[in-house]
């Protein structure tokens, strides 16, 4: 993948994590990611238990500017890296470019090729400018590769919708979600007040969290936009956002006089030199020091951070997005509120607070389905269809 850690995202956390479950399981795993970021993570003298290995760049280069060699260019690398590390599959994370070279790479190496798409290289929202598929040269490289692939995976449902019109045949599409690194979350007891100190977050105040980069797609505004319903009683509600450029939210938070109750925290990316499994142990402690969590995205493919909160005992609710309702059961792991209805987020949590029974049946709901998505189990289900893939490819 051409993005790696240090930088953190769906694809980034995903790949890490299964490839740090897949060595736990014995199996010999190599990441491969842009030169200049595998050079960052030995900088921080980051040790993982696969093997990171880096790309150089010059391929993205060369495509943009000659695109009648893209097909020999991406097919050499990934040929070269297939023989040279005798790969047995090969796990493409991020569609662009490498997808589009799969037909050439499986004619050569007769190695089986699974993806793994999550984000904007399937999905398309034109209203919000989002998806790489919106371009039709895209388009067009990316349908020769789908079409091609030996297994895809979908991260939900909505995913496998995208596939299929992608031109994946749906015999070769199977569901596996994202996993959670639920021990460490089961581990982590935390001093409350001591956690909400640390951050500037007040002791009196329910807390409502919410994680992402900001972006359009997420619907934060929306968040903030409740806090003035909440409060009305009383001067009880605060939100808090964890993700890169969320300060930028600070002169919508003031247009609606709820300045003094947001607090926006930079994307948190603090690991040991041995590294773990995703989120931080920093974050898991702001997600434990909240008391709710809401998403309140506009398209997702799936919302792990849902399933994080799942995993912190704190009660979620997302909205009917494509992606959020995948994750969420309402009212059994979960609460549902239509997309942009700031004011139904403001009904969701009022009625959490007076109705404490639904809102225990909701956490102890949610802790089951991130035990049952943790990491090590999703891996397992990578393994076998990643076996049911070399199977069919040497019968």
């Amino acid at each position: 993948m051409h993005e790696y850690l240090p930088k953190v995202g769906g694809a980034q956390i995903c790949a890490h994590c299964l490839a740090h479950s897949l060595s736990k399981m014995g199996h010999t795993v190599t990441v491969y990611a842009d030169e200049r970021l595998v050079k960052d993570c030995e900088s921080r003298n980051w040790h993982f238990p696969y093997n990171l290995t880096g790309i150089n760049k010059w391929p993205f280069r060369i495509i943009r500017l000659l695109p009648l060699f893209r097909s020999w260019i991406l097919k050499t690398v990934m040929s070269s890296k297939v023989f040279k590390d005798r790969l047995d599959v090969i796990q493409i994370v991020f569609a662009l470019p490498w997808l589009s070279a799969v037909k050439e790479v499986k004619k050569k190496t007769k190695v089986p090729v699974v993806i793994r798409c999550a984000g904007d290289d399937i999905q398309i929202d034109d209203s919000i400018g989002y998806g790489v598929r919106r371009d039709l040269k895209t388009e067009e490289l990316l349908s020769r590769g789908f079409s091609a692939i030996d297994k895809g995976i979908a991260i939900s449902a909505t995913v496998t919708t995208e596939y299929i019109k992608a031109g994946i045949p749906q015999n070769r599409i199977i569901e596996i979600p994202p996993g959670v690194d639920f021990e460490a979350f089961r581990n982590c007891q935390i001093n409350k007040d001591k956690i909400r100190q640390q951050w500037g977050i007040p002791l009196d105040k329910k807390v409502i969290i919410s994680v992402g980069r900001n972006h359009p797609k997420k619907g934060f505004e929306d968040l903030l936009s409740c806090l003035p319903r909440l409060n009305q009683a009383g001067n009880r509600f605060v939100a808090v956002i964890v993700g890169k450029g969320t300060d930028e939210l600070l002169p919508h938070a003031e247009k609606i006089g709820v300045q003094d109750n947001f607090i926006p925290i930079k994307q948190i990316i603090s690991m040991s030199e041995d590294v773990g499994t995703f989120p931080s142990r920093e974050l898991i402690e702001l997600y434990k020091a909240s008391d709710y969590f809401v998403l309140p995205s506009y398209i997702e493919t799936y919302a792990n951070v849902a399933l994080e909160a799942m995993a912190a005992g704190i009660p979620v609710i997302v909205t009917d997005a494509p992606g959020c309702i995948d994750t969420v059961v309402d009212e059994k792991d979960g609460l549902i509120v239509p997309v942009n209805a700031s004011d139904k987020i403001a009904d969701k949590i009022l009625l959490l607070e007076e109705n404490q029974a639904l809102k225990a049946t909701i956490v102890r709901n949610g802790l089951k389905k991130a035990e049952n998505q943790d990491w090590d189990n999703i891996a397992e289900k990578y393994l076998q269809a990643y076996k049911e893939c070399c199977k069919n490819q040497s019968s």
